[in-house]
């Protein structure tokens, strides 16, 4: 941004400007499907996290309540 002779602008002018693409980049992402496909990973990646556990004998703990299945992963999550 320039601040020049033809183009004054403000400390509020630029708090309008910020607010304004971060309500339209929200927008687009949840348009987008971004957060869905990203919760949907995350819930993959710690499926396969007590798959590989749970072989090994290993015990899978999140927030002092043991995990006993990977379809309770979402559960936990949302």
């Amino acid at each position: 941004m320039d601040n020049g002779l033809l183009n004054r602008f403000e400390g509020k002018d630029y708090n309008t400007i910020t607010r304004k693409v971060k309500s339209d980049l929200k927008k687009e992402i949840e348009k987008d499907q971004l957060i869905k496909n990203a919760q949907n990973r995350l819930v993959t990646e710690l499926s396969n996290i007590y798959i590989l556990s749970n072989s090994m004998g290993w015990k899978l703990v999140y927030n002092d309540k043991q995990v006993n299945s990977s379809s309770e992963i979402n559960t936990f999550l949302f």
